[in-house]
């Protein structure tokens, strides 16, 4: 019994978000991130080729992609025109600086070319 009560433990630890899910964007569609740069950025990813957010100021909604040699690509950008006050705002259009992106515990990590952390995103608790 104890052997099995283990195998249970172990398989609920490699099955939850403590693991790490790379460049995959099906793994995102359905998931809402935060920003944790000080601005009041949203992201969400509505389906793995649409995404829409928030960026401080305005909405916005875009088309997304991932390609290993492309990296994450945003196209189609639509955002709400309100006019803003001298505030930090997210930049969602930052996003086509990433070449990988790696979701841990929770965490949204997007790295440029050279494979340096340049956006780090929390999850939305539901």
């Amino acid at each position: 019994m104890t052997k099995f009560l283990m195998l249970c433990i172990a398989l609920a630890l490699c099955t939850g978000q403590n693991y790490a899910q790379t460049n995959d964007l099906k793994a995102l569609v359905g998931t809402t991130w935060l920003s944790t740069d000080g601005t009041d950025g949203v992201l969400k990813f509505i389906s793995e080729t649409n995404l829409s957010g928030y960026d401080g100021c305005n909405n916005y909604k875009a088309t997304c992609s991932f390609t290993e040699a492309e990296g994450f690509q945003l196209t189609d950008l639509q955002t709400t025109e309100r006019e803003c006050a001298k505030i930090k705002i997210f930049n969602a259009f930052d996003l086509n600086k990433a070449k990988s992106f790696r979701v841990k515990r929770r965490k949204l990590t997007f790295f440029d070319k050279d494979k340096k952390v340049f956006l780090k995103m929390k999850q939305k608790a539901v």
